[in-house]
């Protein structure tokens, strides 16, 4: 059986776990609280003419799955640091 990545965040707080790519990989392709809050705002703020990265766009797949690539390498691997703080830009400013 799999773990869940909530399973896998409570695992990191024994101080002799290590955990594997897979573990690692689900576990960064899960939008937090905070990071589904940016997510669920996207057509409003698109509408106000901004664009969020593609993390926090509604359908978001991780660019990992296809690529191959090591989350931790992939832009879209790195998740939000603080609940209050998205990248967005305006294209047109």
């Amino acid at each position: 059986m799999q773990a869940s990545a909530m399973e896998i965040i409570e695992a990191t707080l024994r101080e002799d776990y290590e955990p594997n790519a897979e573990e690692i990989a689900l576990v960064i392709a899960t939008l937090s609280n905070d990071e589904e809050k940016w997510r669920d705002r996207h057509g409003m703020l698109k509408l106000e003419g901004y664009e969020l990265r593609p993390r926090l766009r509604p359908g978001w797949k991780p660019s990992w799955l296809e690529s191959g690539a090591d989350p931790l390498e992939c832009e879209d691997g790195e998740t939000l640091p603080v609940s209050y703080f998205a990248d967005q830009s305006n294209p047109s400013l």
